[in-house]
């Protein structure tokens, strides 16, 4: 007959130390369906991410740390009240992020490549860009993540969300002077006029 070892002195039945505190429940991240392509693959398939609870951690923070910048993140709520980014989830509860509204309004200082965020730094309003790890930048005051896999779907993906107003290319906006009518002429009027269709809801 197997003889039954003896539990080592100091373990209970789990095999944890005796005495020990209980590990604290963690927080339970869910995002809207439209945000769910920006968590890690397998809080993806399961539609849901439990985050470990850390004391000072903010709910910002618990959203960010999954991999969606705020920028993306419309109403949080804890456990269905609403609440700022800055308010910190208790243990146990349920964080969930709703998806930015859309349309927006275009701010004032106009929209913003990211390739131009060097030298344009001072004159940000708000930087569009496919690039996550730029939105979560503390010197970033507003931004978009422009999504989609080529130009055409990005474009659309920003005329949905901002609509902003199309007017001809006639004059440049720095300095004044009438633009001339080169050889791209048609290619733009072309895309102008399919922007206009996808604002206007004709796909």
């Amino acid at each position: 007959m197997a003889r039954v070892g003896r539990r080592p002195a100091g373990l209970n039945a789990r095999g944890d130390a005796a005495g020990a505190p209980a590990a604290a429940p963690g927080v339970e991240l869910t995002v809207d369906p439209a945000l769910l392509p920006l968590l890690p693959a397998r809080a993806r398939r399961a539609g849901r991410l439990l985050v470990p609870h850390e004391p000072h951690a903010s709910a910002g923070h618990v959203v960010q740390s999954a991999g969606v910048p705020l920028t993306e993140v419309g109403v949080l709520t804890v456990d269905g009240a609403p609440v700022s980014p800055a308010d910190r989830p208790p243990p146990g509860s349920v964080l969930h992020a709703g998806a930015a509204a859309r349309p927006q309004p275009v701010p004032a200082g106009g929209l913003l490549l990211d390739v131009h965020l060097g030298s344009l730094a001072r004159r940000l309003r708000l930087l569009l860009t496919a690039d996550r790890g730029l939105l979560v930048r503390r010197a970033l005051v507003r931004g978009a993540l422009v999504r989609g896999a080529g130009a055409e779907e990005q474009l659309a993906d920003v005329l949905d969300r901002f609509r902003p107003p199309l007017a001809p290319l006639t004059r440049c906006t720095a300095c004044g002077r009438v633009y001339w009518r080169g050889a791209h002429a048609r290619r733009i009027d072309e895309l102008l006029r399919r922007a206009e269709q996808l604002t206007r809801g004709g796909g």
